[in-house]
């Protein structure tokens, strides 16, 4: 066989067997109600492709993921009442933040009181639309005083750091 008739034949293989993968990741939350620590948790998760990157996030043990669609979580400890109104919409080849699916927290409350109150504290784990910004990604409640607390992360995500720059504030709710 001559060397061109081989070119041609290994050029043709190449193209006619080489494709690409794209990477992906997919956002979610998983919360608990943990009535020995006296805590309620909502933490972000991500799945991707790349499962050892740092941007993926597992599902932590005793930790319930958020099913597609709207749903109402209540979590009652000692006498304080974690609500939270809360909607994850799967991934879609389409519409605004679509591929990556989206993540909205319509109200969450402590004995009634929002802890939520700006429009963009109302997205969770969705970064679509800046990288920069820190998104929320954590609520933390602790219910073991008279007053309960609030602490809610937000921070920089990536796929190859995970988050990052993160910053906690913690509040008391009367």
């Amino acid at each position: 066989m001559k060397l061109p008739q081989i070119l041609i034949i290994l050029s043709t293989t190449m193209i006619c067997t080489s494709y690409a993968l794209a990477d992906w990741v997919t956002v979610n939350a998983a919360y608990q109600c943990n009535k020995e620590n006296n805590t309620f948790s909502l933490h972000a998760t991500t799945d991707s492709s790349n499962p050892d990157l740092p941007g993926t996030i597992a599902i932590a043990r005793g930790f319930i993921s958020l099913i597609d669609g709207e749903q109402v979580i209540e979590c009652i400890i000692n006498k304080t009442k974690i609500k939270t109104k809360i909607q994850r919409t799967a991934p879609s080849s389409s519409g605004f933040c679509g591929a990556m699916g989206y993540i909205h927290i319509f109200t969450f409350s402590i004995n009634g009181n929002l802890i939520l109150r700006e429009p963009n504290e109302y997205k969770f784990n969705s970064s679509c639309t800046s990288k920069d910004n820190p998104m929320l990604f954590s609520i933390e409640v602790k219910a073991n005083n008279k007053i309960p607390e609030a602490k809610l992360c937000r921070g920089v995500w990536t796929w190859e750091n995970g988050y990052t720059n993160i910053h906690c504030e913690k509040e008391e709710i009367r």
